[in-house]
């Protein structure tokens, strides 16, 4: 490096004040050489990078500036600035060289991910707006490189990588749901089925419809699988609700008809209608066997009470009639009775008053002011066959205590 003539004016001067100032500037001579040669180095170093292959505009102006400071500096001789200006000037080296393998990586990957970007834009699964994403980043890494815009590489890769990955992503989420709905139908279709078919309550079917909707309107692979499981579940449940249902019909129609039977009291009626319903609207099948329990013992109660009642309604049958055959038994004695005592006066009665006139056909004829009277039915008659098989009564005791019989073979009015 040559050194200014004021420079050296200065020297001089300095060493004709003596020998030990003189090797003090000396010291401080060499000390700004080593650090300006340094300097000179590192700038030249610098210099080489500026204008090639991955150095934008942006650093290219860095180089310059730097170019233009590390000259002030130098020739200002001032030690300080000039290795302050060499550290700058060496970490701006490092930094040029990372964004030159930076940018050449950058530009490889673009390269490399265009085909790719440009495949994934022909697949039919991508969504409008992923595509439009991508082709936005596509159209700008092809710009980028080919207008060897070196300032943009690191973000024309970066949005191209992302929005590749983006696509992709939604693309295999497309997949994955496709598949997961395939997989799905044969569920919904089984749950359909037990809709149409099942005999449990209308809440679980209405839930069962609600788990079928939920499946159907899930738009992603995870959500339709958590559906799914969801529905597996409320099929599982109406299945065994199902299950439980018939195993209590049985049981369940032999209540309806009880309530439905006029010898069942009303309240004994509504009882059992409530125990029905409440199988009916079972939430778990776990509740089923305590609720048929139930249901059959309330069952047998009103069964008991009903052969009770007939029990007693037969009882009460029977005494009517043995009262009623107590009265018939008591009157035929108090007839029989009467007609002896009717016969005893009659006997006493001279016997030209109570002669009988025979008939032609061979009736006997009650005299006039007389019947004739059988004890055991207390039946007076006006002719009979056989007078010995009657007593004869005056016809005004037959009249006021005995009743008229109806005509036969062996006797008649």
């Amino acid at each position: 490096m040559k050194i200014s003539w004021s420079r050296k004016i200065l020297i001089t001067a300095i060493a004709l004040l003596g020998l030990g100032t003189t090797t003090g500037v000396s010291n401080h001579y060499q000390t700004v050489e080593d650090a300006s040669a340094n300097l000179t180095k590192h700038v030249k170093h610098l210099g080489a990078l500026k204008n090639q292959q991955f150095i934008g505009d942006k650093y290219n102006k860095m180089i310059i500036t730097d170019e233009k400071v590390s000259a002030q500096n130098l020739k200002s001789g001032d030690a300080a600035k000039i290795k302050g200006t060499t550290k700058q000037v060496k970490q701006h080296i490092t930094l040029i060289n990372q964004l030159i393998k930076s940018n050449a990586k950058h530009g490889d990957t673009m390269q490399e991910l265009i085909p790719n970007a440009e495949g994934v834009l022909t697949n039919n699964l991508i969504a409008n707006d992923k595509a439009e994403e991508l082709t936005t980043a596509l159209t700008n890494a092809k710009s980028t490189l080919q207008n060897k815009t070196y300032d943009d590489y690191a973000t024309a890769n970066t949005r191209l990588n992302e929005a590749v990955a983006g696509a992709n992503t939604q693309i295999q989420g497309q997949v994955d749901y496709l598949a997961a709905e395939k997989k799905a139908a044969p569920v919904v279709k089984l749950g359909n089925k037990w809709i149409k078919a099942s005999n449990v309550n209308a809440a679980q079917l209405n839930e069962l419809k609600v788990a079928i909707a939920d499946v159907q309107q899930a738009r992603t692979a995870d959500d339709v699988n958590d559906k799914v499981d969801i529905l597996h579940s409320e099929i599982d449940d109406t299945k065994e609700l199902s299950l439980s249902y018939q195993k209590a019909q049985p049981t369940i129609q032999k209540a309806q008809t009880l309530a439905n039977t006029s010898t069942v009291k009303d309240n004994e009626k509504s009882s059992l209608r409530k125990s029905i319903n409440k199988f009916q609207t079972l939430t778990y099948a776990s509740q089923g066997p305590e609720t048929l329990t139930k249901l059959k013992d309330k069952i047998s109660r009103v069964e008991t009470n009903i052969q009770t009642r007939h029990d007693r309604a037969i009882a009460a049958a029977k005494e009517k009639v043995a009262a009623a055959e107590r009265e018939r038994v008591a009157a035929e004695q108090a007839a029989k009775k009467k007609a002896e005592k009717a016969a005893a006066q009659q006997a006493a009665k001279p016997a030209s008053s109570t002669s009988s006139t025979v008939t032609s056909d061979g009736w006997h004829q009650a005299p006039a002011g007389y019947k004739y009277l059988k004890s055991a039915s207390g039946c007076y008659y006006g002719q009979v066959k056989n007078p010995g098989n009657f007593s004869l009564i005056s016809a005004d005791e037959a009249y006021a205590s005995y009743r008229p019989g109806h005509g036969n073979g062996s006797a008649k009015q």
